[in-house]
């Protein structure tokens, strides 16, 4: 298993900003964190913006300890519940997601972090 690099780690709101963009390209998912049509579900898109795939045996990567810091700060900032139940709750929907992670975004930029 390799582990990626901490060379290019970017701000926590940028790590939402790339996981909106994440989410625009790939769409967003209930259920798994990866569906068979690509589609990623919120946690997957915060972690592939931290620098790696959230499920190492999957992928064969693993976040370093100050991307796996940033991953948990970042999730933490975007839902006080655990980021899967909140992502697979009922009535979810993919503009939900979006809006939230945008206004994240916004918060934390404001924020200077």
């Amino acid at each position: 298993m390799r582990e990626s690099s901490t060379a290019d780690q970017r701000s926590d709101s940028e790590v939402v900003e790339r996981a909106i963009e994440i989410l625009d390209d790939k769409g967003w998912c209930q259920g798994t964190q990866v569906n068979r049509a690509g589609q990623v579900c919120v946690g997957e898109a915060l972690a592939q913006a931290s620098g790696a795939h959230l499920w190492n045996a999957t992928w064969g990567v693993r976040l370093t300890g100050a991307q796996w810091r940033q991953f948990c700060r970042v999730r933490a900032e975007v839902t006080a519940i655990v980021v899967t139940r909140w992502n697979d709750q009922p009535g979810m929907t993919a503009e939900y997601v979006q809006e939230r992670l945008i206004l994240t975004a916004k918060r934390l930029r404001e924020e200077g972090r």
